[in-house]
């Protein structure tokens, strides 16, 4: 399986600045091959795939390794945008993608700077204890623990400048072996939700467990009424819209949410590989997002707070590490039906769901998860008990 190494760099002046002068060279090129190529694409219909004249100018700014990276990438992007062409006549398109645009350029809108990246090929770094060798004779030292050390091969190092931090980032891609295997062949049943982020049933298990989503949506509340104020307060006082400290706001509301979702997910998975489940059964949310009208308050949460599909991509991606397979059902109406008698004459209220035909009430999750269990196929013994709620 493939990983990612992220580590500091702690470049001295000199070093900064050819850095800098680096990932110049690297967006100018992504750049002028971009706009070449989407002229022809926009005047012709064809692609001008010939851009070795670009090449041998940047070479000598950049490296040649570096510059074959930067025109394979850019090749790979249009690759990959006539590969959703192809999908878009057919009607194959992935519900996501609400329009197909070929690649862009490596520039922030928001500022008109270029983007500040560096693309290495896995042959032209090394390693060597808190040194990072990179072309051009540079070594960079380098801080932070990478969390892959055992991998079997190292592919392409980013470097990249985080304007609001003013730090320079290095990602590693490593190949890594899974290092867990499954202890059993039980089934888990995944609701995936909101105010509940995950709620759990495993096959024999009389009781569900709940990781709530609560802690993670106060912390976006607050930052986001920060964001607010200090919005009106910019726009008040000097008429612009956003400010580095509004900028870095909107950073740390999203990365709390990535490592509460992270610190969850991991929790759950280390819990389900140790019941012994080697399959997670979860709902496809694909399209939730369509029909939602709401209040303002609902709709805040569920538009902007929630993010269903990170949610499950941290799932696939952590039980991948626990040789745990990942399976998506479709999971429409499956918290609006009765879990014991299968009658659709339930009434909601929060978080409770109560059949009016047999009279059981059930949190509205853990039926969800039950539901999804009865529909796949599972031995599911339908206990309602109250969920065992987890918080990170």
């Amino acid at each position: 399986m493939r990983r990612t190494n992220t580590f500091a760099l702690s470049p001295s002046l000199e070093q900064d600045e050819r850095l800098y002068e680096i990932a110049d060279g690297c967006a100018r090129l992504w750049n002028e091959i971009c706009y070449r190529r989407r002229q022809s694409f926009f005047n012709t219909g064809k692609v001008d795939w010939n851009t070795k004249d670009l090449y041998d100018r940047y070479k000598c700014i950049i490296g040649s390794a570096t510059a074959q990276q930067v025109e394979r990438k850019n090749s790979e992007a249009w690759r990959s945008f006539f590969a959703l062409l192809e999908l878009e006549k057919k009607g194959k398109l992935p519900p996501r993608i609400q329009r197909v645009r070929p690649p862009g350029y490596w520039k922030d809108r928001s500022t008109g700077k270029r983007k500040q990246l560096i693309l290495i090929r896995c042959d032209c770094y090394t390693i060597e204890g808190s040194t990072l060798k990179l072309p051009k004779k540079l070594e960079v030292n380098w801080r932070g623990k990478p969390k892959w050390n055992n991998w079997t091969r190292q592919g392409l190092l980013t470097l990249l400048y985080d304007p609001i931090r003013r730090r320079w980032y290095a990602r590693q891609t490593v190949e890594v072996d899974p290092p867990h295997q499954p202890l059993s062949n039980k089934r888990a049943f995944v609701d995936l939700g909101v105010l509940v982020l995950l709620d759990v049933v495993i096959e024999g298990e009389r009781r569900s467990v709940a990781y709530s989503g609560r802690p993670a949506l106060s912390n976006w509340w607050y930052l986001s009424r920060r964001i607010n104020r200090l919005k009106s307060i910019a726009k008040r006082t000097n008429g612009r819209k956003t400010t580095r400290l509004i900028r870095s706001l909107f950073r740390k509301r999203k990365l709390r949410f990535r490592q509460y979702v992270n610190t969850i997910v991991r929790r759950a998975i280390q819990r389900l590989w140790e019941k012994g489940v080697c399959e997670i059964v979860a709902g496809d949310l694909t399209g939730i997002r369509d029909d939602a009208r709401f209040s303002r308050k609902l709709d805040s949460m569920v538009h902007n707070f929630w993010s269903h599909r990170f949610l499950l991509e941290r799932l696939q991606c952590v039980a991948q590490e626990h040789g745990i397979k990942v399976t998506t059902i479709d999971e429409r109406g499956t918290s609006s039906v009765c879990p014991w008698c299968g009658s659709t004459s339930v009434t909601k209220m929060g978080r409770l769901l109560k059949c009016r035909s047999c009279g059981i009430e059930a949190h509205r999750d853990t039926a969800g998860a039950i539901n999804i269990g009865v529909v796949f196929g599972g031995r599911v013994n339908r206990v309602l008990a109250h969920p065992l709620e987890v918080t990170a």
